[in-house]
């Protein structure tokens, strides 16, 4: 479950999508609504930039530009100086791209532009590369920095892909604290969002509940007279683990925007799963949080119905409730008590991504501005579990 809580001492409780993240963490940066389509062989989508200079943008993308390239030099530095092993310079790599995701994907477009002997094709490739740095790199004159290509997700300026060594975290729009302490102790972790039953992970769907047992144990409870088992190296178990209602929980943590946020948003965290034995960090999920004010630009249909154009076309509004719309390419079948989406990594698992919007309470016509905005990569949840049973099972 999800608790989107303002308050740090619900580390251990199961998280509701009905309340809103840690107002402490909200940091200020201006957004408007003012959309444009920009079609493309991929359908990007991007922003117009309204409300921040075009001079503006230039720097934010030149400051950018130079961290990328210094994150990729200190790479092939620390190799050289045989401070990073070679098997690890693919995964430090990627750390670039996904802190400097504008860069890294203009970049790479860019090379494949300049390859074609047609002129046209060449002129028409560099634009669609013009158009991938404006989508992936975060501009304060988007509502809904939201850019998906290829099933690859960028949010707010950072990417929600590849795993990230904790210690390559350098994105200069982020304080990524609560991470960098969550690897050394997973106790100063939150485990939030998106529960599922151990048995719907792979290793442990085909094992009778006596064999299933075996690997976790019983586990040390966390709180007196409460069903919570911490089960070391993979997480916490709410619940009796004997009954269809219990859920797992691992480790999470969060980045925070620490730029200026302006008028519209309260701020953006994004989350990362903790692999504390391999020290990385797994991109799991962003969340946008809304002003009241953001009503005029940004009311919460207009957000959904952007959210899911940004999306892509098999993206639709597949269960609401009260207060909160989900949307996914498929539909979701399980919720927990609480009407929140549960065991999302049951096989054949046909959501790769789910978002959610939470709408302020008083307007069912959605003409206020959202509470939040949350994108979760799912594929990265599963794949999480999926590796954390492995080790269990000493596989």
């Amino acid at each position: 479950m999800m608790n989107l809580s303002t308050s740090t001492s619900t580390r251990f409780a199961k998280f509701s999508i009905k309340s809103v993240i840690r107002s402490k963490e909200a940091i200020l940066l201006g957004l408007s609504l003012s959309l444009i389509f920009i079609s493309s062989s991929q359908n990007l989508y991007a922003a117009k930039r309204s409300q921040l200079a075009p001079a503006e943008f230039s720097e934010q993308v030149q400051r950018e530009s130079q961290g990328y390239k210094k994150c990729r030099q200190d790479v092939l530095s620390g190799v050289k100086a045989k401070k990073i092993d070679k098997k690890d310079v693919g995964p430090a790599l990627n750390a670039c791209r996904e802190n400097f995701p504008g860069i890294g994907l203009y970049i790479d477009c860019k090379k494949t532009a300049l390859k074609s002997s047609d002129k046209d094709k060449k002129t028409e490739g560099l634009k669609k590369c013009k158009r991938f740095l404006v989508a992936a790199t975060f501009d304060a004159s988007q509502a809904i920095p939201v850019f998906v290509d290829r099933g690859r997700i960028y949010f707010a300026g950072m990417g929600l892909n590849d795993s990230i060594p904790v210690k390559g975290l350098t994105s200069p729009n982020y304080d990524c604290k609560h991470v960098k302490d969550a690897i050394e102790n997973d106790d100063k972790g939150e485990f939030i969002l998106f529960g599922n039953h151990p048995s719907v992970f792979t290793g442990f769907a085909d094992l009778p509940l006596k064999k299933l047992l075996q690997p976790l144990g019983q586990g040390k409870s966390k709180d007196k007279g409460q069903s919570v088992f911490k089960i070391a190296g993979f997480g916490r178990i709410f619940g009796d683990l004997k009954s269809k209602s219990a859920a797992v929980f691992f480790p999470s943590a969060s980045c925070v925007f620490s730029r200026n946020l302006g008028d519209l948003l309260a701020g953006i965290s994004i989350y990362y799963l903790i692999d504390k034995d391999s020290k990385v960090a797994v991109p799991y999920f962003g969340t946008i949080f809304y002003k009241k004010q953001a009503s005029s630009t940004a009311p919460t249909s207009k957000v959904i119905e952007t959210l899911i154009q940004y999306l892509g076309e098999d993206f639709k509004v597949v269960n609401k409730n009260s207060d909160v719309t989900f949307i996914a390419s498929e539909s979701i079948t399980e919720f927990d008590e609480e009407g929140d989406p549960k065991n999302v990594c049951r096989k054949p698992r046909p959501n790769q991504m789910i978002a959610a919007v939470k709408s302020r309470q008083g307007d069912d016509k959605g003409n206020m501005a959202p509470q939040y905005l949350l994108l979760a990569n799912i594929k990265n949840l599963c794949d999480h579990g999926d590796r954390l049973i492995r080790r269990l099972l000493g596989k």
